[in-house]
């Protein structure tokens, strides 16, 4: 048994088959026996490497001494290089802050101006016609006022024609004020928008007091960053032309940047100068490197690479963004087509039948000789001021002006109600009127947005005051039409940021794997369980990892802080190389879960820290770049009164394993030999294709002798590079999961004979006495994180949207085992026919190999067009899509626009790459994946907003909505729910004015053809138009929910008016009574009143 986590009764908190007197990491009698076994050699070059043994005694004494001064200085807490990295001054100094802010203004104003530059040409044809139609009416009614007050007529008809004149040229200077304002809001939306956000960093600055510890997440896009001096954790879209950057391992970069040699990376030498734009930082950017020692020491930024950049990040997305055009709604659609089929067709018959009709009746009024007035005033009101007053109607119509109140107003509604659903602290209820086995739609909550509220939130809206975007995205109708939604990122958005623990991997002693379930569970005191009842059994093997959780914590523990919450834990790993987010996770609640309390680790005193990573291990060689991640350990040393000194480390498991001799199974000490490794490798190659991060514990005891040849401990933390040289390294091996849906970590079975189960450390060259001390460690455990635990409400609103017929489709830039282990979480289909691979043969080997038997799934982006046109459109109905690239992403939405899918993208605001996919959909949601706090080192500062704040701002400039990080998906369920209901309303409402309007032309055109006088005046139709048809029209807004309203299906956004006639039909069955009602009518009282 393992005597680290031997505690004395006080120590454990509940159980008491802990408990023992002991601490000591490993029972004396194993870990001498034992361990001497493994660590014969590295005695023997101990011994060489010091001169005199003598000399080394009487030095340790004084040495020992020393040691126990400077522990009694130091503080049961994790030494963070990150307090070093905030005093590291850099050898490049970079840019200023405020010069680099004021290149950032500088850049974003180019843009914005030329932007405004840009001419804009009105193309509305369906406009400019009723426009001509409207002053020439006019004319004629000025015309009409004219002739009748110099002829001096009756006083009426000329007040007549005045008034009405009047109003028809109010009508006109109205509608294209209206027309102009909106053409123009339009237009510069977004550029508003982008302006509105750059006037807040201008005004307000940037607080440069950054948090250094930003979880590693691929939603997150930031960049470390030399400002005055200072190396600074900044969001890539601030970054700007000239900036020195560090890069490390695994990362990518935003534009092309050139590197920059410095004096801590001074014997690196690039095969190229220049990184090319995304394209991810690997150790083969350089030359091979001479191996001249096994374990280098270096500073904590070693590993840093300095770059400069090219361009400014942002100038190349905004100027896309700009240049983006959203596809109309299909209301929008709608509109045109009725519009073009208006004025090209009714105006023109109606106007070509009362020519005619006036003509006639002029004909033979004048070989009749019954002309009392004028031929040419007689000319003018039956050739023309009869045939346009039949069309005052269409031609000054209310629509312009009633289509913009209603979308403000609809909008006004939808986004009041948004805010208040963010706002909202109530659960979701389902409909109660619904039975439970039927299928019901998303649960909503009880938000009703008074008109008082709407109109208040309309007025700046329609002042466009607050830089949304309502006319471009067309938010309303898009809302209520929607038939696709895009999932962007998984971190943050669909996922939590931090993974959490959910499994638990080790031997036991008959050498057997023992998998253990945990279980995030807000009931338990410590918010986290074990789902196997019986892991009581198994103590003895989980204790050495309780102790090594809780020591390796720096999250207040030691001094009785308890959080139940998965929340950061500090370390230097990331000046290292890129950093999985599962070792950015502090697992204290684990710990404490399997039995230990505060007082366990207050008899350890913390002497040193080790950071060691190995940028040349041979798993690198062909690792994906989505998994790519340079093997790192972290290491510290402890004394403890009664059992000496202990070195506990964790880390990737490519290196710790390298590392480790033996394994602990819960009694004794076990040899690792090529069976073991196997299980151990076999159970990583599952967790990975599963899309988990692995973190292995290990341990090893440092014998008195060994410590005498370390140097003095001070605070200051240790890096090392490791180059492995172990011979006949066949154990671990690197493939690529694009080419055999296989995970990165593999075993050769074929080569696991008795010389391979013999199994050796890593042997490495070096005179530093620390490579001794990292050798022959104790493999304990492995623990998977699951990146992909989900949102609340996650799974359940995939399932409501497919219900109200909108396909959820996830973008995933993971290989496809990977990605379909996150799908089927989300509960989406991943059988048969449902991953569709998006990067092409040059980029990875092969078809997709399961699907070439059953299917041919086209394979990249390039070929889903030619799919979808000559095979089938299976790509149109697939939900899962994978290996995504940006641009690739980008193409995928405008083909599904092609083919008719209204898209919405919900992704991460802090992803730079979202942010063409953003402006490319026909509406976006930005959902924050991370609370982004202000920052404040004076009362002086206290206005000035972190520069994630901002950065969220630039990314989710072409989103409508943005989302804070704790708010439900249902949300969007019931937006969508309200724009459909307010959608059916508009309609109905739309259809009939339209009716109604129609039928008035036709009923005047009718009294007409019947020789008739006018049926209405001028004025009296206005009235109609303007007023009273508007007013019975808007009745149809305000109609109560529907509870089938999220169980219809949407239509798609093309093919919109397929058959003409059947609209015809449906006016002639609805209207035709009610036109021939009014004209009879009319008939009968003219009859009776002459």
């Amino acid at each position: 048994m393992i005597d680290m986590v031997e505690t004395s009764t006080s120590s454990i908190q509940s159980y008491s088959n802990i408990r023992t007197s002991n601490t000591s990491l490993i029972p004396n009698n194993i870990s001498k026996s034992k361990h001497n076994r493994s660590n014969v050699s590295s005695k023997t070059k101990l011994n060489s490497t010091s001169k005199s043994s003598s000399k080394l005694a009487q030095s340790s004494k004084l040495r020992k001494s020393k040691n126990k001064l400077n522990s009694k200085l130091l503080k049961q807490k994790t030494l963070s290089s990150s307090n070093q990295a905030e005093d590291y001054i850099n050898e490049v100094k970079g840019l200023s802050s405020e010069e680099a802010l004021n290149r950032l203004l500088i850049e974003e104003e180019k843009i914005i101006e030329n932007e405004y530059s840009k001419k804009r040409i009105f193309k509305n044809k369906a406009y400019i016609i009723t426009t001509i139609l409207q002053f020439i009416t006019l004319i004629i009614f000025v015309f009409l006022f004219i002739t009748s007050t110099i002829k001096q007529k009756s006083i009426n008809y000329s007040v007549e024609f005045l008034i009405e004149s009047i109003l028809l040229l109010f009508w006109m200077i109205f509608n294209f004020i209206i027309v102009k304002h909106e053409s123009k809001a339009y237009s510069l939306e977004l550029v508003n928008k982008a302006k509105y956000v750059f006037n807040k960093i201008r005004t307000s600055g940037i607080n440069m007091i950054q948090e250094l510890r930003i979880p590693s997440t691929y939603s997150v896009s930031v960049l470390r960053v030399i400002r005055d001096g200072k190396s600074k954790t900044f969001p890539v879209p601030l970054l700007v032309k000239g900036d020195i950057v560090e890069i490390t391992y695994g990362e990518g970069i935003p534009c092309d940047a050139e590197y920059v040699p410095s004096e801590r990376n001074k014997t690196y030498i690039p095969k190229t100068p220049i990184l090319k734009k995304r394209q991810k930082f690997r150790p083969n950017f350089f030359e091979p490197q001479v191996v001249q020692d096994g374990l280098q020491e270096t500073t904590f930024n070693s590993s840093l690479f300095t770059f400069e950049l090219l361009e400014t990040p942002i100038h190349d997305s905004f100027e896309s963004i700009f240049k983006s055009k959203r596809p109309l709604s299909p209301i929008d659609h709608y509109k045109i087509i009725f519009s073009d089929e208006i004025s090209k067709h009714f105006i023109i018959y109606n106007l070509i039948i009362a020519i005619a009709i006036g003509l006639g009746r002029f004909l033979y009024e004048i070989f009749a000789n019954n002309l009392k007035e004028n031929i040419t005033n007689v000319g003018i009101d039956l050739l023309l001021y009869r045939p346009l007053s039949s069309l005052i109607p269409i031609i000054f119509n209310p629509f312009i002006i009633g289509y913009t109140l209603v979308h403000v107003f609809g909008n006004s509604h939808i986004l009041f109600m948004f805010e208040q659903l963010k706002k909202s602290k109530n659960e979701y209820k389902d409909d109660e009127n619904i039975d439970e086995f039927d299928p019901a739609p998303a649960p909503t909550k009880d938000i009703h947005v008074s008109l008082g509220d709407a109109l208040k939130y309309s007025q700046s809206i329609f002042k466009t005051k607050k830089g949304t975007l309502l006319r471009s995205s067309s938010l309303l109708d898009t809302l209520g039409s929607i038939t696709v939604i895009c999932a962007l990122d998984k971190e943050g958005t669909l996922s939590y940021p931090f993974p959490s623990i959910e499994q638990l991997f080790f031997i036991d002693r008959e050498g057997k794997s023992v998998i253990l379930d945990v279980e995030e569970n807000a009931q338990n005191p410590n918010g986290i369980r074990f789902e196997d009842n019986d892991w009581k059994n198994h103590l003895s093997s989980l204790k050495p990892l309780g102790l090594n959780l809780l020591l390796n914590t720096n999250c207040g523990f030691a001094e009785g802080k308890i959080r139940n919450d998965p929340h950061r834990r500090l370390s230097g790993l990331h000046f290292c190389g890129r950093t999985q987010s599962a070792r950015q996770t502090c697992l204290c609640r684990l710990g404490r879960e399997i039995g230990f309390s505060v007082d366990v680790i207050k008899s350890f005193k913390l002497l040193k820290q080790l950071y060691t990573l190995s940028p040349s291990h041979p798993s690198l060689d062909k690792m994906v770049d989505y998994h790519f991640k340079v093997p790192n350990m972290f290491s510290q040393i402890f004394e403890e009164a009664s059992s000496g000194y202990q070195l506990i480390t964790d880390g990737s498991v490519e290196l710790v394993l390298d590392c480790c001799l033996d394994y602990w199974n819960g009694e004794d000490l076990g040899v690792i030999d090529g069976n073991i490794e196997k299980k151990i490798l076999d159970f990583c190659q599952t967790a990975t294709s599963n899309d988990n991060q692995i973190i292995t514990y290990a341990y090893r005891p440092i014998h008195r002798e060994e410590i005498f040849q370390l140097s003095s401990f001070d605070k200051k933390p240790l890096f090392f590079e490791m180059l492995p040289t172990r011979k006949n390294s066949n154990t671990i091996k690197s493939t690529s999961s694009h080419s055999n849906n296989k995970s990165t970590l593999l075993v050769d079975t074929n080569q696991n004979n008795e010389e391979d189960n013999k199994r050796q450390s890593i042997e490495v060259i070096s005179s530093n006495p620390y490579s001794y001390i990292l050798r022959s460690q104790i493999f304990l455990c492995l623990a998977t994180l699951a990146t992909h635990r989900l949102k609340q409400h996650v799974s359940d609103f995939v399932e409501d949207v497919r219900l109200a017929g909108i396909r959820f489709v996830y973008l995933s830039p993971a290989p496809e085992r990977e990605s379909k282990a996150f799908a089927e979480r989300i509960g989406l289909e991943t059988d048969w026919n449902s991953c569709i691979l998006l990067s092409s043969d040059s980029e990875s080997s092969g078809y997709q190999e399961l699907h070439d038997i059953k299917a041919q799934l086209p394979r990249g982006i390039e070929n889903i067009r030619y799919h979808i046109e000559n095979v089938d459109d299976i790509p149109l109905h697939v939900s899962l899509f994978a290996e995504c690239t940006p641009s690739a992403i980008k193409e995928l939405i405008e083909i599904f626009q092609e083919n008719g899918e209204v898209v919405c993208c919900i992704g991460s605001a802090l992803n730079f790459k979202n942010i063409s996919s953003f402006a490319i959909a026909n509406v976006s949601v930005a959902i924050a994946p991370l609370h982004t706090k202000q920052q404040t080192k004076s009362k002086n500062q206290i206005s000035l907003q972190s520069p994630l704040t901002y950065a969220a701002d630039i990314i989710s400039l072409p989103c409508s909505l943005f989302m804070n990080p704790d708010s439900s998906l249902y949300i969007l369920t019931q937006i969508i729910r309200e724009s459909r209901e307010l959608q059916i309303s508009m309609t109905n409402s739309f259809f009939l004015l339209l009716g109604s309007l129609l039928t008035l032309c036709i009923c005047y055109l009718l009294s007409y053809l019947l020789l008739n006088p006018p049926l209405l005046q001028a004025w009296e139709i206005l009235w109609l138009s303007w007023i009273v048809l508007p007013i019975i029209s808007a009745s149809l807004l305000s109609t109560p929910h529907d509870p089938e309203t999220m169980t219809l299906m949407p239509s798609k956004n093309q093919n919109h008016v397929v058959n003409k006639k059947k609209y015809y039909k449906y006016f002639i069955i609805r209207f035709t009574f009610i036109i021939l009602m009014i004209v009879l009518a009319y008939i009968i009282i003219l009859n009776y009143l002459l």
